[in-house]
């Protein structure tokens, strides 16, 4: 899964929601969840790890690994902070774990761990595709591209008081995308060790992660939007939207499909070729969902909310299970 979720929107989610006056519709027969528990005591993130295994990180500074679809804990490990993000790269077999400080947390699934310090409060965290790259947004506006495995520094943006709440790279790891609190994304080469800005367009709503969505060379931009643009990854053009959400949506699976989580609890598929909504996973009640994924074979959906409750949604027909009524 590629997906960053960013400190930025964790903060300025729960003032938007209740400022917003927002309240959940009742939707009789929305398919329900084949099973949820409460991964972590506040909010959280998740990351899956493999075929059947999702991580999840929390502000409660616990580390999990659970069976997927049942749910069941694997292990229970402590963290030396409150996490809000965590990304994992396929490739490496590493995991990025971003706290409230200066700190980021790389840990291999088999054990090994190590702690780097950035020079700033990072928002955002992204692995390049081959994972021989980490890319770190920060709260003044630095980027540091990072090898992983030694933690050396590979290039950098110096800081300009913008911050950043969504990084990400191209597919052949020679750029980052840098999306900043303003609404501009920002297109940067990597150069003899600095981030040099190639080109950039205003949106009008605050980035909270990229993706590279799995047909053509498009990158869908999620946020503070009902209608999460997707752009040409080459010339940062618009190439449609993902429109239908009744909420923000902040947050998207794009492999091995496309789908999104918003703040109105529902979770929705679309085809990444149309941009079309194809169906409605599902939908929890009273809270917000902060970040989904999909197992590598297309079975089943994750998903975190607010709260920090871990659910799992079946993506075929014969697993699912319906609510209805009240």
């Amino acid at each position: 899964m590629k997906r960053s979720t960013v400190i930025v929107t964790a903060i300025l989610s729960s003032v938007l929601y209740s400022a917003s006056g927002y309240t959940q519709t009742k939707n009789p027969g929305s398919n329900a969840p084949l099973k949820s528990v409460e991964a972590h005591r506040s909010s959280g993130d998740l990351t899956l790890v493999g075929v059947r295994t999702v991580a999840t990180a929390g502000e409660d500074r616990r580390l999990r690994y659970w069976k997927v679809p049942s749910l069941t804990m694997i292990s229970d490990e402590k963290l030396p902070f409150e996490a809000n993000s965590i990304v994992f790269s396929p490739k490496s077999k590493l995991l990025a774990i971003m706290g409230k400080d200066n700190r980021i947390v790389l840990r291999s699934l088999k054990g090994s761990s190590k702690t780097i310090r950035i020079r700033a409060r990072p928002l955002s965290i992204e692995f390049s595709d081959d994972g021989k790259t980490l890319a770190v947004g920060c709260a003044d506006g630095l980027v540091e591209v990072l090898n992983p495995l030694s933690g050396r520094e590979l290039a950098h943006r110096q800081p300009d008081k913008r911050p950043i709440t969504a990084i990400g790279f191209s597919r052949n790891a020679s750029a980052v995308y840098a999306g900043f609190r303003d609404g501009t994304v920002t297109e940067f080469t990597i150069l003899d060790g600095t981030l040099r800005p190639r080109r950039s367009v205003k949106l009008a709503y605050l980035p909270s992660s990229f993706g590279q969505l799995a047909t053509g060379n498009r990158m869908l931009v999620s946020g503070l939007t009902k209608a999460p643009l997707v752009l040409d990854a080459r010339s940062l053009k618009t190439r449609g939207a993902l429109t239908g959400h009744e909420n923000f949506s902040t947050n998207a699976s794009v492999q091995p499909s496309l789908i999104t989580g918003a703040w109105d609890g529902r979770i929705r598929k679309w085809s990444p070729d149309t941009l079309r909504m194809t169906g409605e996973v599902g939908r929890i009640r009273l809270d917000y969902i902060t970040s989904v994924g999909e197992t590598p074979d297309g079975d089943y959906c994750v998903s975190m909310s607010l709260g920090g409750e871990l659910s799992v949604w079946s993506l075929s027909d014969k697993h699912k299970r319906y609510h209805y009524g009240r």
